[in-house]
Parts: C-alpha cells; structure tokens; sequence
C-alpha cells in the first residue's frame, strides 16, 4: 500500500442523481474535487480528507442559501 496515496471520505450519501448533479456543482464552482459514486443507499459523494472540512462547510452553506430561496419564492 502506498502510504502518500491520498484517502477519500464520504461527505453525503443517499441521494437521487438529480441532487447528487446539484452537489457536485457546487463542488466543482468552489473547485473542490470530488467523486460520485453508487452506494447501496444511493448515490455518494466524496472528496479528499484534506477537503472534506471546506466540502462540508461550501454543501452546509448551499442548503442553507436554498432554503431562504425556497421560503421567499413560496
């Protein structure tokens, strides 16, 4: 095993590919890297561990901007 090979974590899970779409651009607009994989819940989105902390932060963020979007167009 390589011991500088990079390790990833799973920062969501569960999710239909449309969502899964509207994450990885929020991923890829903030240039955070990222792989989306199938999981047996859905589909996964995962990022370096380097980058799960900003990853988490830049998807919290979006939520909570949608979720103002969403209640002021209602």
């Amino acid at each position: 095993m390589d011991e500088h090979a990079e390790q990833w974590v799973a920062i969501v899970d569960g999710l239909d590919e449309a969502r899964a779409n509207e994450l990885a651009l929020v991923l890829i607009a903030r240039g955070i890297e990222h792989q989306r994989q199938r999981g047996s819940r859905g589909v996964e989105l995962w990022v370096p561990v380097a980058s799960a902390t900003a990853a988490a932060h830049e998807l919290g963020q979006y939520r909570r901007e949608d979720r103002k979007s969403t209640r002021l167009n209602s």
